[in-house]
C-alpha cells in the first residue's frame, strides 16, 4: 500500500534519551490505543519515566518488525530525520480504502517507528495526545 507526503507531527526526540525507548506496551481500552513508551529518565538515574501515546478512535491499527518487510510503501520515509517522529501521512491508499468500504471518515494514518524496540506501528485514527 502506497504512503505519500509523511509529516511529522511528533519528534520523539524530545523526549525520548539518545539510546531511545526501553520497552513498549500497547494497550486497547475505552475506544483508544495507547501506546506506552518507557525510558530511562535523564534527570533521576536509572529511574524509568514514561509516555503515552494515545490514539483516540483508531479504526485499525498493525505492529511490524521494522526495519523489516512492510505492508507499506513511502519513499519518504527513509529520510533520516522522519524514522524519529510520529508520522501522519497526507495520502495513505489505507485511509482511501476505508473510505470506500464506508462513509468518508475524519481518520488519518499514522506510524511510529520504535527503533530499539524493533517495531513500527500503523494506526489509522481520529487523532493523537501524548500524556505523561
Amino acid at each position: 500500500m502506497k504512503l505519500l507526503k509523511p509529516l511529522c507531527r511528533l519528534d520523539l526526540g524530545s523526549f525520548l534519551p539518545a539510546e531511545g525507548e526501553d520497552r513498549v506496551e500497547m494497550v486497547y481500552a475505552d475506544d483508544a490505543l495507547d501506546v506506552n513508551v518507557y525510558y530511562e529518565s535523564e534527570s533521576a538515574e536509572g529511574e524509568e519515566s514514561k509516555k503515552v501515546i494515545r490514539f483516540v478512535w483508531p479504526s485499525y491499527f498493525v505492529k511490524t518488525p521494522f526495519p523489516g518487510h512492510s505492508l507499506f510503501n513511502c519513499p519518504d520515509d527513509r529520510d533520516n530525520p522522519m524514522l524519529d517522529c510520529l508520522v501522519e501521512y497526507e495520502v495513505s491508499d489505507l485511509l482511501m480504502a476505508i473510505n470506500k468500504a464506508g462513509s468518508p471518515s475524519a481518520h488519518k494514518h499514522f506510524r511510529l517507528y520504535l527503533q530499539s524496540e524493533g517495531m513500527a506501528i500503523h494506526v489509522v485514527a481520529q487523532s493523537f495526545e501524548v500524556l505523561g
